[in-house]
């Protein structure tokens, strides 16, 4: 593979901003970049042999490329994507094969498309599941398995489709009607996880996580989510401000089971301007509730379902378990540091809030905060013509703090920027010049791919604590 050198103002951005970063790859490659037609970068790492199938998707096209153990690359070539068949839900792979996993608009049909990049050929196939009444709920990828979850609209019926390869292998329904998702009438599962502003389809909400890999505030706020660890997937609920719900099951049998942890009470006065979240690492839950007035902190134990430590502070209080500064940062508005808790409680009020888990060598790295979306109209002129387009304005706020992993005492201190800070870093300071991001834990490093639009190049590099 051809190797060039970075040109001086990339190389010398490196050296001045302190990033130890070592390029295991660069790919010429010409990808598509506007903003009508963004590239998608999705990985497969091969556990078994070492090496890594990364494939490059935009609305049309799948660009696939296999990596050896080295990160040399091995094979690459293009095929054309199925465009009735946008949302990419998951994957796995067989005999060197990777099968892709899709949805359609409506997330009414799955489709996939298998892969066999080193020699060069494809296959497609709808599979025959009517969903009819299901919902769609999420895929998963998990020891080289695909599994599909749906619930039946206006039920607690939860059905899960096994994927080895491209075949349905196994299909388990599990019946959670017993149980009572809300305090309100519409208390069954499917009301728990609809999506409010796609009603008109029957959406489903909930968001993915993964707990090995440091997560930004913009996936945590998510009010449902879906872990997969352990031999279990767990859904936890956090639709109503009462209480965390969680869905346990047991992939070896599927049993399962639910328990529910009550968010305790926050001085606050208006009950609708309260926000609650939670987050979840290996058998500890981090649970966190606020509003404008009051902050509050806890940490369960699921295996003795008790609770382990809590923290609470009000508006005019310092924040005495925090490790960094009250922190404000957006696409739009200028980062900055807030002096005063009541100013991150008051904007955390007007956002949605969410609390992350990292694990760092020193401890528990923590993040409590805020994320706010909006959507906002830019025009500009094109040849005489008014053309307006919309963008997204995000915002992020927040502290971070650090436990001790065993008995959760805050320790005090600077907590220590890690290899996935300074690819954030990196990303960043590149802004609009880079595409295609993806990131993947090796160990105790990462590797961060990236596509640099002016070089036409994408690279894959590793970055170490």
């Amino acid at each position: 593979m051809k190797r060039k050198i970075l040109p001086f103002i990339f190389s010398f951005l490196l050296a001045a901003t302190g990033y130890s970063q070592k390029i295991l790859s660069i790919q010429e490659i010409k990808l598509e970049t506007l903003f009508f037609n963004k590239t998608e970068s999705y990985p497969i790492i091969d556990n078994k042999n070492g090496g890594m199938a990364l494939f490059l998707l935009n609305y049309n096209k799948i660009n696939a490329n296999l990596f050896d153990k080295d990160y040399k690359i091995a094979a690459t070539f293009t095929l054309k994507k199925n465009v009735d068949f946008k949302n990419l839900i998951g994957s796995n792979q067989k005999e060197g094969k990777y099968n892709l996993f899709f949805t359609d608009s409506y997330q009414g049909k799955i489709y996939s498309t298998t892969i066999d990049i080193q020699n060069r050929l494809t296959a497609s196939i709808t599979h025959p599941i009517k969903l009819g009444k299901e919902k769609f709920l999420e895929g998963l990828s998990y020891k080289n398995k695909f599994y599909v979850l749906t619930v039946t609209k206006k039920t607690s019926l939860l059905k899960i489709y096994v994927f080895e390869g491209t075949e349905i292998v196994q299909i388990n329904e599990l019946d959670f009607s017993s149980f009572k998702f809300s305090n309100n009438a519409d208390n069954k599962l499917y009301h728990a996880l609809k999506d409010s502003e796609k009603s008109f389809i029957g959406a489903l909400k909930i968001r993915k996580i993964d707990n090995t890999v440091p997560n930004p505030l913009e996936f945590t706020t998510h009010e449902n989510k879906l872990y997969c660890y352990d031999n279990k997937i767990f859904i936890t609920l956090d639709h109503e401000n009462d209480a965390t719900r969680i869905i346990t099951i047991n992939l070896k049998d599927f049993s399962q089971e639910i328990n529910t942890y009550k968010h305790w009470f926050v001085n606050c006065g208006e009950i609708l301007k309260v926000k609650s979240n939670s987050f979840l690492y290996k058998d500890i839950l981090y649970q966190v509730k606020g509003c404008k007035n009051e902050l509050y902190f806890a940490i369960y134990n699921l295996s003795t379902h008790t609770l382990v430590k809590d923290f609470r502070i009000n508006k005019n209080e310092e924040i005495y378990f925090k490790n960094s500064p009250l922190i404000q940062e957006g696409n739009i508005v200028t980062d900055r540091e807030l002096n005063k808790t009541k100013q991150i409680l008051r904007k955390i009020k007007h956002s949605d809030m969410g609390v992350a888990v990292y694990q760092l060598k020193d401890g528990l790295e923590v993040t409590i905060g805020g994320y706010k979306e909006s959507e906002m109209l830019a025009g500009f002129s094109s040849g005489g013509i008014s053309v307006y387009v919309t963008y997204k304005n995000t915002r992020a706020t927040y502290f971070k703090s650090l436990f001790d992993s065993n008995t959760f005492e805050h320790i005090e201190g600077v907590i220590k920027g890690n290899a996935f800070d300074k690819i954030k870093s990196l990303s960043k300071s590149l802004g609009t010049g880079i595409a295609a991001e993806t990131v993947i834990k090796e160990g105790n490093s990462y590797i961060f791919g990236y596509y640099l639009k002016y070089k036409k190049q994408y690279y894959l590099s590793r970055f170490s604590d």
